[in-house]
C-alpha cells in the first residue's frame, strides 16, 4: 500500500505544495509511504500526466496535489485494499460521472497507461468535451465496474467549492478556484 501523487511544476504548484502534502499524509496516514511521481515517460499537458500513476501496481491511494488530506485516511486506505477501483463521483455529476482527483486501485492497472500511450494526442482530443473531460474522461471510457468514494466512505472526500471544509472530511478537493494556498495557512507562500 502506498499513497501516490504527481508533481509537474506549473499552474501555481511548487515544491512547497509537495512538502505540505507529504507532511499531511504523514500525519493522517503515518504508516503508509508517500511517493511523488515527478519524471514522466510521456510529454503531455499537466493533469494528463497522472495517467502514468497507473504504471504502479496497487494497492494505491492516488491523491492530486489539489486535494488536501484533512483527517485520518484509514477509511480510504482500507477501501483501497478492498476494491478494484474507486474514484470521485464527479462534483458536477449532471455533466460527467468520474472525477480523478482521488482514486484508488488494487492490482495491476497498467492497461490504462498502455492504452493511453498508444495514441496520447488522439485520447486527449477525444476527451476534451464537457461529458468526457481530460484524464478522468479517458479513465471513465476505459474502465468499468468502479465505485465512488461518496458511497464507499461517505463524507470523506468533499469539494471545497461545493461543500467547504466539513468537520468529518478526510480529503478536501480544491478543483478550480480557489487553490489550497489561497485558503490554507500551511500552503501560503
Amino acid at each position: 500500500m502506498k499513497i501516490l501523487t504527481i508533481f509537474k511544476e506549473g499552474n501555481g504548484y511548487t515544491k512547497k505544495c509537495v512538502d505540505v502534502f507529504k507532511r499531511r499524509c504523514a500525519k493522517y496516514a503515518p504508516d503508509v509511504p508517500v511517493e511523488v511521481i515527478d519524471s514522466f515517460e510521456l510529454d503531455v499537458p499537466g493533469h494528463w500526466s497522472k495517467i502514468e500513476a497507473f504504471k504502479h501496481k496497487g494497492a494505491v491511494l492516488y491523491i492530486d496535489l489539489s486535494c488536501v488530506p484533512f483527517g485520518d485516511l484509514s477509511c480510504l486506505i482500507k477501501a483501497a485494499k478492498k476494491y478494484k477501483f474507486i474514484g470521485i463521483h464527479d462534483f458536477n455529476p449532471h455533466i460527467r460521472n468520474l472525477g480523478s482527483g482521488v482514486m484508488s486501485w488494487r492490482g495491476d492497472m497498467n492497461c490504462l497507461f498502455e492504452k493511453f500511450k498508444e495514441d496520447p494526442e488522439g485520447h486527449i482530443k477525444e476527451n476534451s468535451n464537457p461529458r468526457y473531460w481530460g484524464d478522468q474522461g479517458f479513465i471513465e471510457r476505459n474502465l468499468k465496474n468502479y465505485r465512488y468514494w461518496q458511497k464507499v466512505c461517505p463524507g470523506a472526500v468533499v469539494s471545497y467549492k461545493k461543500q467547504g471544509i466539513k468537520p468529518n472530511a478526510k480529503i478536501v478537493c480544491f478543483h478550480g478556484k480557489p487553490k489550497p494556498w489561497e485558503v490554507l495557512d500551511d500552503y501560503k507562500r
